[in-house]
């Protein structure tokens, strides 16, 4: 986590809670600064659910702003008329059936969902 992420993550939390709301869960001003991201890199035990919760939330909107960047690059430069599929490495689910054909010879067939993607998609809009 360095000092850029981190400071536009407290910047989102100052935008998504109240200063009431961000007290109960910070007991901590969270104003961008060397101090805070130092508590960031560290999260205490008081703190460290909303945190966990918090932070997670933050990189759906990070992530989502940084694969919309690359799609307009893609178009940018002349890519069009293909699907874009934004695989997140680790979110995905295989489904594997073991098919009979008709003539008796057997196979196996996968099947991947990358869970990520579906649950998603219409949140990042890519």
């Amino acid at each position: 986590m360095n000092d850029s992420v981190l400071g536009r993550f407290a910047s989102w939390l100052e935008r998504t809670y109240s200063t009431e709301a961000l007290k109960v869960r910070y007991p901590f001003a969270v104003s961008p600064s060397p101090a805070l991201f130092r508590r960031f890199r560290n999260p205490e035990a008081e703190w460290e659910v909303p945190f966990h919760f918090d932070f997670g939330r933050f990189l759906r909107d990070y992530y989502a702003e940084y694969v919309s960047v690359l799609r307009q690059y893609a178009i940018d430069c002349g890519v069009q008329g293909v699907p874009f599929f934004l695989n997140i490495h680790g979110t995905g689910v295989i489904f594997q059936e073991t098919c009979k054909t008709q003539d008796g010879p057997t196979f196996t067939r996968k099947l991947l969902v990358n869970l990520d993607y579906l649950f998603r998609s219409s949140y990042m809009s890519v």
